[in-house]
């Protein structure tokens, strides 16, 4: 079946798997939940897991973080941020620049506040404001879209790129 030159390779590939692939599966399946790091063996093998375990990400640039903000919008899905220190759950609504700067008009349905308008289970959400250059820690979540109509014409962004509730014919600073 195998000549000693096939046998030789497949050693050489076998060697390479326990050597190379294999520490790399562990620590795969440790990092998702399926094998336990006690199951990593060599000192070697839980070292490529530590490399291999989130840390702090770095930064995103304010355009990169725009980019999240308006898939969240498209895909009608909440966004998980911190502003100010706070962690907020956000709905993305429009967003563009005002002043040059990129900003987004969200509905805030939970998470903290540094204003006097805080949010109240009861209440629902608040419509609010957002810098992206001060939205750090931004990642898309799972569940609802949260909204409510909104009354007051939005002042927050001048140049619109994009509103998840605009209808044809809208003026989309005035909202729904």
């Amino acid at each position: 079946m195998f000549g000693p030159v096939d046998t030789h390779l497949y050693l050489l590939d076998y060697r390479r798997y326990i050597d190379e692939v294999k520490p790399l599966l562990d620590a795969l399946l440790v990092l998702l939940g399926h094998k336990t790091s006690g199951g990593i063996r060599s000192a070697e093998h839980r070292s490529i897991l530590s490399d291999m375990t989130p840390g702090p990400a770095a930064a995103l640039s304010a355009s990169e973080v725009y980019a999240i903000l308006r898939n969240a919008a498209t895909r009608r899905q909440p966004v998980a941020a911190t502003y100010e220190g706070q962690p907020r759950l956000l709905c993305p609504h429009v967003g563009g620049r005002k002043s040059g700067q990129w900003h987004v008009f969200c509905y805030q349905f939970g998470g903290g506040s540094n204003s006097a308008e805080s949010l109240a289970p009861e209440d629902g959400g608040l419509w609010r404001c957002f810098a992206v250059e001060k939205l750090s820690q931004v990642e898309l979540r799972m569940g609802a879209w949260h909204t409510e109509p909104r009354s007051n014409r939005q002042t927050c962004i001048d140049d619109i790129d994009f509103d998840t509730d605009a209808q044809l014919g809208d003026d989309p600073h005035k909202g729904q």
